[in-house]
């Protein structure tokens, strides 16, 4: 037992520089985003209206990696027109149809957590509609390991469902199965994922017309890529390694429209 103290005090000692360190960035950010309203003269200050665009996103990004428990009953009674715009160029980023989760795939803490879901809520009950949606996933965004996640990323599958038709997975371990999620990507028409998770593809997906992937393309995936897919017409594989007979495979069985190939480097059987 005592040569475990030092262990435990080393731990002990460790997460509390986090939370000091964690502190300091909070108290920054909070010091920078006041500094104009604790001027004494009211000249000075400016409202939240009056403020450019930009800096308000900017703002919110920040203001979503506070943690500290005040943040959460801060959306709740702070939230107004102007931050509402900058939640929405925070999550929609190229516009109302492009849903942006890249930057928010750290969310390490329960605070953290609470606002993020609280703001998404908001923004997606409240965006304008629209008939085609697009969403973006950072890393882990969608793994089941991440419990904290699962909740909030099943509400927002439920609210963007029946506009969702195309997807971004730019990491292998963002796809994520189970019982709900055929019904989420049924309706999908264009997908950008790993050449790993063809076979969750040919399950779940019917209507893809658009095709782009990346990792290595062998036989068995050339020959589930040709087989599969009937609306196909669109094909972009420019950052694949393909066996020697993957692209004869594909290209004998669909009519691509058009297509994206350049620097792929070809296995040697």
């Amino acid at each position: 037992m005592a040569a475990e103290i030092p262990e435990v005090k080393k731990r002990k000692n460790s997460k509390r520089r986090e939370r000091k360190q964690k502190r300091r960035r909070d108290e920054f950010v909070w010091k920078d985003i006041t500094r104009v309203d604790d001027d004494k003269d009211p000249s000075k200050r400016r409202r939240w209206e009056d403020m450019d665009h930009v800096i308000l996103v900017n703002i919110m990004k920040r203001l979503l990696q506070v943690e500290q428990e005040g943040i959460y009953t801060y959306y709740y009674f702070s939230i107004c027109k102007s931050w509402f715009a900058a939640l929405l160029g925070v999550y929609f980023p190229y516009g109302n149809y492009v849903f942006d989760l890249r930057p928010f795939y750290e969310l390490d803490s329960g605070y953290q957590l609470r606002g993020f879901r609280l703001s998404l809520m908001l923004v997606l009950c409240l965006r304008p509609t629209t008939h085609y949606s697009k969403m973006v996933v950072g890393k882990d965004g969608l793994s089941h390991k991440l419990r904290i996640l699962r909740l909030p990323f099943y509400e927002i599958y439920k609210i963007l469902m029946p506009s969702l038709r195309e997807l971004e997975l730019p990491y292998a371990d963002a796809f994520h199965t189970g019982p709900f999620w055929p019904f989420c990507y049924e309706k999908l028409e264009a997908i950008f994922c790993s050449a790993l998770k063809l076979p969750q593809l040919v399950r779940y997906c019917k209507c893809i017309h658009t095709l782009r992937l990346y990792g290595t393309i062998g036989d068995g995936e050339a020959y589930l890529i040709a087989k599969s897919f009937p609306l196909l017409k669109h094909l972009e594989i420019p950052y694949c390694v393909l066996s020697v007979n993957a692209l004869p495979i594909i290209l004998n069985c669909h009519k691509i429209c058009s297509s994206s190939i350049p620097g792929i480097v070809f296995l040697l059987p």
